[in-house]
């Protein structure tokens, strides 16, 4: 039996966890422990975790009783998600934040963090709070409707908020998985919470890159769209139901009208910055992430 403290992962087979679960293995600090519902234990993904040597437990956080989620959770140490924690005696909860910083009141989604986060400390259990800001790879502008993960992503990709001038921090799949790795082996941030970023660029930063790396004028196609319409568009996707709509264009509005996506707002409302924690970390930076983004456009699609 390994004597390596134990981590749990839920929802190993999606892009970010899977992130995380491979800059796990690298450090080979740790026992890995993959959660993954029944449909999806004979994936391609979750077999090579397997032969990687990642423990497969099954468990749906949706749909299985309390019982069940806490014989899933025996001799785990850390999680990153939150299930019945206090009562299976986890040491550390990583809740599933991994997203851009944002004031309360801004985004619906985000309030729902907050509240799982407030009830986290009222388990009195051992936290870390992780966010990355924006994915890199939504950064960039998708060329043709084949290569887009989704219909929406070519219109959504292709449009400019404001005067497209206000910074946001963004960073790479690959380096969530490593500073996660490095951020759950570190004992400075128990009950803290800790911001990563690879870099801090506008939109109109963006889109030379974008043409340099494609090869194609990509931005002469961009749209401009105002804080007005974004919110027109908030209200729009509630009052239809739909959600996604509704969220993306919240979360444009917290980052591109408000400005909230910034690693000196999040330290300013206590965050640990954790380039400064690692000054050895050599994260991603833009052009990196989009010469291989344009090589394989679907492999940055986010699996559900």
């Amino acid at each position: 039996m390994s004597t390596k403290p134990c981590v749990l992962v839920v929802g190993g087979v999606g892009k970010t966890a899977r992130s995380v679960l491979e800059a796990i293995l690298d450090s080979d600090a740790f026992h890995i422990v993959a959660l993954v519902r029944t449909l999806s234990q004979t994936k391609p993904a979750v077999e090579s975790l397997r032969k990687k040597g990642v423990e497969i437990r099954i468990g749906d956080i949706q749909q299985d009783s309390v019982e069940k989620l806490q014989s899933c959770l025996e001799g785990v140490d850390i999680l990153t998600s939150l299930v019945q924690a206090c009562e299976a005696g986890v040491g550390s909860v990583v809740p599933c934040d991994f997203g851009t910083y944002c004031f309360p009141g801004t985004m619906a989604m985000n309030d729902q963090k907050l509240a799982i986060q407030s009830f986290v400390r009222e388990l009195g259990v051992t936290y870390t709070f992780i966010d990355v800001g924006w994915w890199m790879w939504m950064q960039r502008i998708f060329p043709h409707p084949l290569q887009s993960p989704s219909p929406g992503l070519i219109k959504w990709s292709g449009q400019c908020y404001d005067d497209g001038n206000i910074k946001s921090a963004v960073t790479s799949f690959e380096d969530i998985g490593r500073f996660v790795a490095r951020i759950i082996a570190d004992p400075r941030t128990a009950n803290r919470y800790v911001f990563c970023w690879g870099e801090q660029v506008t939109l109109n930063e963006v889109y030379p890159v974008t043409d340099r790396v494609s090869g194609e004028k990509l931005s002469t196609s961009v749209v401009s769209v105002t804080a007005d319409e974004v919110l027109q568009r908030i209200a729009e996707g509630k009052a239809k139901g739909d959600a996604l709509s509704e969220g993306y264009y919240e979360y444009v509005y917290s980052m591109y009208t408000c400005g909230d996506n910034t690693v000196e707002k999040a330290k300013a409302n206590g965050a640990l910055d954790a380039r400064e924690l690692y000054p050895d970390f050599k994260p991603e930076n833009l052009e990196q992430c989009a010469k291989r983004f344009y090589t394989n456009v679907p492999d940055y699609a986010p699996e559900p």
